[in-house]
């Protein structure tokens, strides 16, 4: 035997052999690009769910506020039973049901703000917050109904045929 093996000769290969885990030919390097309408209509349905589930939570906070304050304003027993230890500890309900109405509000806009740049493929960074705000239990939109909008979201925003197509 002369040496010769299977792996004799040119060990990298050539033109003229056969290598079943090369890249086929018609595959470039490049990442394959789908165009700016293929990628809006694959964030739209996502972005569209996110609009109503937020537009239910801010319904909800603003419900919830408002009627607060009329019981509030209206209710002669609300006002009667302020002076002393279970009238702080109401108006603490209150105030803390105030403040706490006024931040899901605010993470409910940075949601939708959020959904409609991902609809519209504007800015990355946004529609990146927006998301991130509707994976949160406590900040998202309808606690957890916004979480699979929210995930599918950042799968979205990941995805690299449609990460070039944002405006900023």
């Amino acid at each position: 035997d002369s040496g010769s093996s299977a792996f004799a000769g040119n060990v990298g290969g050539s033109a003229d052999q056969h290598n079943p885990y090369a890249m086929p030919a018609t595959m470039s390097t490049d990442k394959r690009r789908i165009s700016r309408a293929d990628a809006l209509s694959r964030t739209k349905i996502c972005a569209i769910f996110l609009f109503i589930i937020t537009g239910f939570s801010v319904v909800h906070h603003l419900f919830v506020g408002i009627s607060t304050l009329v019981v509030l304003i209206t209710d002669p027993a609300v006002m009667q039973n302020m002076n002393g230890p279970q009238g702080a500890q109401q108006m603490g309900q209150v105030g803390g049901g105030i403040v706490g109405g006024t931040i899901g509000i605010v993470m409910d806009i940075l949601v939708i703000v959020g959904a409609y740049n991902l609809m519209k493929l504007k800015k990355f960074s946004m529609a990146m917050t927006g998301a991130v705000i509707a994976c949160i239990p406590c900040c998202g939109p309808c606690i957890v109904l916004g979480i699979p909008f929210g995930i599918w979201a950042l799968v979205l925003l990941n995805n690299p045929e449609i990460k070039p197509h944002f405006e900023g």
